[in-house]
């Protein structure tokens, strides 16, 4: 009976110290990846982040560290709902923004600048108008739509 006894205190004895110990063990590839979501409202964003300029871009930091922020934002303002992304910084991908009434603009960068299309909703979801880019230009004449 003493035997099956010991028996069944190790296992939980065993088990914990695997938890603690060995289980916890990180090889470097394993470690999580770098900070790359942030969500929250307008006042948490600015406490947390600082656009400065870099040459005539803006520059998303993180404050207090300095450096510059690569991944998803998404923040709540009482002007509406924005998502976008960045890669060191700069817009990178698509952005949606959407307003109280239900409307939305979505704009694509490249590198910070505006790249692609710029579509804007009603709050029905139809689309009310497209604007294209490229490089941060606004392209006009038939590379866009537009009928001559």
């Amino acid at each position: 009976m003493r035997t099956s006894r010991s028996k069944a205190s190790f296992f939980p004895t065993g088990f914990v110290f695997c938890l603690l110990f060995a289980c916890g063990v990180e090889s470097p590839q394993d470690e999580p990846e770098a900070f790359n979501h942030w969500e929250g409202n307008q006042s948490g964003f600015e406490e947390g982040f600082v656009f400065r300029k870099d040459g005539n871009q803006s520059v998303l930091r993180v404050k207090g560290a300095g450096v510059p922020f690569s991944g998803r934002v998404e923040r709540n303002s009482t002007r509406g709902i924005t998502s976008q992304r960045f890669s060191d910084g700069k817009l990178e991908g698509k952005s949606i923004k959407k307003s109280p009434d239900g409307s939305w603009v979505e704009a694509h960068y490249r590198n910070g600048r505006l790249h692609g299309k710029m579509t804007f909703h009603s709050p029905d979801g139809t689309v009310r108008s497209v604007l294209r880019y490229e490089d941060g230009r606004l392209l006009t004449g038939p590379e866009d739509g537009k009928e001559d």
